[in-house]
């Protein structure tokens, strides 16, 4: 398993109904453990407004999950995805209120 960190940048101003589709999108994802953490960025970097990361076999695998978020495929928003070789997580750090449960 690797680990792929996605980054989302706005393309157009995003209707009203792509955020609700993303969230159950990423929810989707949540439920087949394939997304690690993610969110909104509070300012934009390098054009980029939001972030995850992807649990995936490879690159192919995470770019074509990526490329289906409804954002992507609606084209509010475009994506980079690229291999984040994760060297440990400190799970005594993640704040529990962060942590959704299913």
């Amino acid at each position: 398993m690797s680990y792929f960190l996605v980054l989302l940048s706005e393309t157009t101003d995003i209707p009203e109904a792509h955020p609700a589709s993303h969230e159950r999108f990423i929810d989707s994802l949540i439920e087949r453990n394939a997304v690690l953490l993610g969110g909104p960025l509070q300012r934009r970097v390098n054009g980029f407004s939001g972030a995850y990361v992807l649990a995936a076999q490879d690159g192919d695998a995470a770019t074509a999950l990526a490329h289906a978020d409804p954002l992507v495929t609606h084209c509010s928003a475009t994506c980079q995805v690229t291999e984040w070789r994760l060297v440990g997580i400190n799970t005594a750090a993640i704040d529990p209120t962060h942590i959704l449960r299913s």
